[in-house]
Parts: C-alpha cells; structure tokens; sequence
C-alpha cells in the first residue's frame, strides 16, 4: 500500500497555481515546437538563417541537417568553444562571438553560481540581463553586434530568425519592427522570459499587444 503523503498548504497552493497558470501556455509552445520543427524541414538547402543565442549549437545542426547556410551569435566564451568543437570549418556554418542587441558596443555578460561546477548546462543562463541567480564575479565583457545593422549588410531575404537571448529579446524584436525590417524575414521565433522580472513580463505583454494589433504573422513569441 503506498503511504499518503499529506503536504503544507504552501505546497498544494503553488502546485495548483502553476498548473493552471501555465498549463495553457505549455500546449502552446509544445505545438509551437512542432511548428518550429515541421518548418525547418520544409526550407529548401541554402535557406538563410540567423541563430541568435546559439549556445553550443543545437538548434544550428537541425539547421545545418537541412542544408541551411547559419549566422550563428553566441557570447559566451564556454559556449563558444563548444560550438566550435562541433562546427570548425563547416562551411554552411558562421559563428560570431558576439551577442546581439540594438546597437554595437561591449557589455557584460552575466553567468550564474553553478556556472563553476555545470557549465555546459549553465550557459543557457547566461545574459546581459541581470538577475538574482547571476553573480559578478563569474561575469566576462562580450561584444554586442547590432543584429539591425547585419542583416541590412547581408543583402538578401532572411528565411529563419530565431531568438533565445535569455531577457533581451524584447527590445530588439521592437527594433526590427520599429525599422519594418521585419518584413524582410520569413520567420521570426522568439523564447520570451517574461518569468524573470515583473517589468520584463509587462513589457512582454506589450510587444504580444503590438503583434496582435498591428496584425504582424511572421513573429512567433511563443518558441521554446
């Protein structure tokens, strides 16, 4: 017989409030992933894609798989390596060692504590965002590429944008917006973290807000 396990009130309270908070919102970007997937496969060999956030190259080789030529942005210099390890002279594959932002300059890039004992899994934390979970002493000076400026200098139709940068992405998708160059992209996939602040999740819900108004169908803030 398995003995009944009777929790604190807090605990019932947060597990009720988790699932039915966001429960709707995992459907969501659990078919948004299929979407994600089923549109790589559809992308003919030479696609242009631009990777934003590409840690150590996961999303890239469902990309390279398909044949697609990749921008590929990664920051953090642990990530980097990695991503070299797996992409060294692949000639579909260009990585920059840069973050991307609104405009070009240097900024900090901020690691998390278990960064010294897990960093492989800890580099998906790494942002220019401060939080609580990162700390000083693990953070390092990156250069920021205004991702505005490249892809005007590309020339050419973007097929794929996809933006994981971890609290950032709010400004930049407003900027591509602002500068209509959203037009010239096919899709945009962007992973929102409205989760880290109260002021990111507001102003998240106003870029959902504008999407919708201004009736904009090929930027996804739904990714994950």
């Amino acid at each position: 017989m398995v003995k009944r396990v009777d929790h604190p009130y807090w605990y019932n309270w947060l597990s009720w409030h988790c699932y039915y908070r966001f429960r709707n919102r995992f459907k969501v970007q659990r078919r948004v992933a299929w979407e994600f997937i089923n549109y790589i496969r559809t992308l003919p060999k030479g696609a242009l894609i631009i990777d934003c956030g590409a840690n150590v190259g996961q999303v890239t080789a469902a990309f390279v798989k398909q044949g697609c030529e990749v921008h590929a942005f990664e920051p953090d210099p642990y990530a980097i390596e990695k991503f070299e390890s797996k992409f060294a002279g692949h000639p579909q594959v260009h990585l920059h060692k840069a973050a991307v932002g609104t405009e070009p300059g240097e900024l900090m890039l901020f690691r998390t504590e278990r960064f010294e004992t897990r960093p492989e899994r800890a580099t998906i934390e790494s942002s220019l965002v401060r939080r609580d979970i990162h700390t000083s002493g693990n953070a390092v000076s990156v250069k920021v590429v205004d991702l505005i400026a490249f892809i005007r200098q590309l020339d050419r139709r973007v097929d794929v944008l996809k933006v994981d940068i971890e609290g950032a992405e709010v400004d930049l998708v407003n900027r591509l917006i602002d500068e209509g160059l959203h037009r010239e992209i096919s899709a945009i996939y962007v992973e929102t973290h409205e989760r880290f602040s109260d002021d990111l999740a507001q102003r998240t819900q106003a870029l959902r807000d504008r999407v919708r108004r201004e009736g904009i169908r090929n930027v996804n803030l739904d990714w994950v």
